[in-house]
């Protein structure tokens, strides 16, 4: 039972000392998001990786960006992948910024899409999201 109570207080303590989000659930959400997505016909997904950002260099975890690779069919091509999402994006979605490469970032309310066609010569689509990105750090 004591063991019980100092692993409660623990947890509530380290709650509220600002350890950051609850990984899991975050990596969930922005999973959920992706699925929304409008699915580039005969793409098939590669892999997935979730990377933390924190509020500053050695503050709490402030939230999880995760990264989709897709396998390409070999038709595909930048231009093509390019009309597609910007296409089907709209007008839910919102070009907030184009990068040489070319990546193309989204949002729509609090959610962050960036569409990475740098590799799509090589059969690869990135796509990394983020529910809740704007709205903390100064965004």
């Amino acid at each position: 039972m004591l063991a019980a109570v100092v692993v409660t207080l623990l947890a509530a303590g380290l709650a509220g000392c600002g350890i950051g989000v609850d990984r899991g659930a975050y990596v969930k959400a922005n999973e959920r998001l992706f699925q929304q997505l409008p699915s580039f016909p005969e793409a098939r997904l590669d892999s997935e990786t979730s990377t933390a950002y924190r509020s500053s260099e050695s503050g709490p975890v402030a939230g999880y960006s995760t990264r989709f690779d897709l396998e390409l069919p070999a038709a595909a091509t930048a231009a093509g992948l390019n009309s597609f999402f910007r296409q089907r994006l709209r007008p839910r979605w919102r070009l907030v910024e184009a990068i040489d490469g070319p990546v193309f970032n989204f949002r729509s309310g609090k959610a962050f899409v960036s569409i990475n066609l740098d590799n799509a010569q090589v059969h690869v689509l990135e796509i990394a999201v983020d529910h809740a990105y704007y709205g903390k750090l100064g965004r």
